[in-house]
């Protein structure tokens, strides 16, 4: 079972998402999913971008 860990993120941050969510239908179901999504997303273009420097 993985362990957890708890943010403080600007409240402003949770409104965009819920705004942008519900406009563009972006099928989160929740603002944790989608900060997890963001954060994977993230790591993965870090990692890529040291990959092709070699």
């Amino acid at each position: 079972m993985p362990e957890y860990d708890n943010l403080k993120i600007p409240l402003g941050f949770r409104r965009r998402f819920e705004e942008i969510n519900k406009k563009h239908n972006l099928g989160y179901t929740t603002y944790p999913e989608f900060v997890k999504d963001a954060m994977r997303r993230r790591f993965e273009e870090i990692e890529a971008s040291y990959r092709e420097k070699g």
